[in-house]
């Protein structure tokens, strides 16, 4: 009885027929987009949610599941299908985010999908709703779907599958207008980004950031905080593929995290649109809230050094999240290769700021306490949560990605630094750390190095900063000496990650630079002890 409903025209076929018949005219009409954006300034983009529950379901089509009415108030029950009646929007909208409440051993399976339309007639086909965020994830305990795109349509309709011990109590669909919003302030150019020599073509004020969607009040809804870079995560948004404006997608996407998903702040680092362009992504340091010149033309810093994101659950302290706008599970990158160069200029830059090789796999150590074995130092999503993203054809180019930043990385004659003893991936229970190291080459007369630490309580984003850190939370690296060895004691629970580079007699400094992570527990520092993971609280653990 289910089955016939996901009958349907190829999603793969149909993204790339799209992309393919109007590529030439999109190209134009995008370069005249982003150029609107850059003199507008700031928009407000354009919300409204419709909630679905128990009287609203009783209007739709019950293919299979129940509409559970006397113990619940209308929620639907698996195991089958619903197809809900027309939901309207009071404005024309670009993007639909469709998300839901519910409970039972099967919540995660439950899958859903999207239609919509100008006139209530004449439809799109139907797109599934990939997940963007668990109920884990979210204060709202809810889980999202990403956003799909709209050509200013009107009308919605969606429907899902439930497997057998599912109840959802609520659907809401978030319609999103990031075009046509007016304009709520002048902005600064984004220029400044090449000023800064940083990859980015758009600052949150080149694509136009509503700035006050990060603020309840007076007050900044999510704290920044900042680890240094390890890892460099690859991710896809999962939204459409067939836009025409980047920096339209950008806001509704930033929209979506700061309001719909209460972050707070848009999830990712940066982000990359079809046409190559890359957008600033999360808020970083502010001038004047450390008294540092950051970048300039501009009063806070471009590209926010080792700010925590919230694109990998858990991930988030010390990895940045470098996104690909589109779905990439259906369908290929644009053929003429401008996004994936992009994107490998943006990992270049992350890993030659942070010294991370290509090639490297790690264990690497989660802000729950816990550890993702074997980490590769340059992965995907998928490598870190139960997730497709980046989508798998972004997903196969990685190892080729990895191979093009070791080639641009290489330095002839650099000399090497190599941790030759000192704990790793594991938990150490007398406050005292030792490392010893060499440069396996033979080069290096000198070495600085810097002893991270930090712990972070359950249920909190904000962390507590240890050792290793400058006044605006910077890696404090020592002066260069010849010293190989070093022991820190008395050292408070926490995170700790021992970092060296090495330099030669005509001032090369190593490629790469070596690291090893200990999780101390069991001390009683002065610090308090670190989180370990648990409930979901008031703010969403990253």
């Amino acid at each position: 009885m289910v089955r016939f409903l996901k009958e349907q025209l190829s999603r793969r076929q149909f993204l790339r027929a799209a992309a393919g018949a109007a590529i030439v005219a999109v190209w134009g009409l995008h370069r005249r987009n982003v150029a609107a954006t850059q003199r507008r300034g700031a928009i407000h983009v354009l919300v409204h949610d419709a909630m679905h529950d128990g009287g609203a379901f009783s209007h739709g089509r019950l293919l299979g599941a129940r509409l559970d009415r006397p113990r619940t108030g209308g929620a639907l029950r698996g195991a089958g299908a619903f197809e809900s009646p027309l939901v309207t929007s009071p404005f024309p909208f670009t993007h639909v985010g469709l998300h839901w409440k519910g409970k039972g051993s099967d919540l995660a399976g439950a899958e859903f999908e999207v239609r919509t339309s100008e006139n209530g007639r004449n439809w799109s086909p139907w797109r599934q709703a990939h997940i963007e965020a668990t109920p884990f994830e979210t204060p709202a305990g809810e889980t999202y779907a990403a956003l799909v795109g709209a050509p200013r349509h009107g009308y919605l309709q969606y429907r899902a599958w439930l497997p057998e011990a599912t109840l959802i109590s609520s659907v809401t669909a978030t319609f999103i207008n990031s075009v046509d919003g007016p304009v709520i302030e002048s902005t600064a150019s984004a220029g400044a980004a090449a000023v800064s020599g940083k990859p980015i073509d758009f600052t949150r004020e080149g694509w136009g950031a509503d700035e006050s969607l990060r603020f309840r009040g007076k007050k900044e809804i999510w704290h920044r905080m900042y680890v240094p870079w390890k890892k460099l995560v690859v991710h896809h948004t999962a939204t459409s593929n067939d836009y025409s404006d980047g920096a339209a997608e950008v806001r509704a996407i930033y929209t979506y995290h700061a309001r719909t998903l209460g972050w707070g702040d848009i999830g990712y680092s940066v982000l990359v649109d079809r046409f190559g362009y890359s957008y600033e992504g999360r808020y970083g340091r502010e001038d004047d809230e450390y008294g540092v010149d950051y970048d300039e033309g501009l009063p806070r810093e471009i590209f926010g050094r080792d700010v925590v994101g919230g694109h990998a659950l858990s991930h988030n302290y010390g990895s940045p999240g470098t996104a690909v706008i589109g779905n990439f599970e259906e369908a290929p990158p644009p053929s003429d290769g401008r996004m994936m160069a992009r994107l490998v200029d943006l990992l270049e830059w992350e890993a030659r700021l942070r010294q991370i090789d290509s090639h490297g796999v790690t264990d690497y150590l989660l802000s729950n306490d816990t550890w993702n074995r074997g980490l590769p130092n340059v992965c995907g999503h998928r490598d870190c949560n139960a997730t497709l993203c980046p989508g798998q054809y972004v997903y196969d180019q990685l190892p080729s990605i990895r191979d093009e930043l070791a080639a641009r990385l290489a330095k002839s004659g650099a000399p090497g630094v190599a941790l030759v003893s000192g704990p790793d991936g594991k938990t150490v229970p007398t406050g005292e750390l030792s490392y010893e190291w060499s440069d396996p080459l033979g080069k290096a007369v000198a070495y600085s190095y810097y002893l991270e630490g930090w712990f972070k309580p359950s249920n909190s984003e904000d962390i507590k900063y240890l050792t290793g850190f400058t006044h605006d939370r910077l890696p404090a690296w020592s002066d260069w000496m010849d010293a190989t060895s070093e022991t820190f004691s008395g050292l408070a629970d926490g995170h700790y990650t021992f970092h060296v580079r090495s330099r030669d007699a005509d001032g090369n400094t190593s490629v790469y630079q070596a690291n090893r992570t200990s999780l101390m527990t069991g001390m009683d520092g002065g610090g308090g002890g670190p989180g370990r993971g648990g409930g979901r609280g008031k703010k969403p653990p990253r």
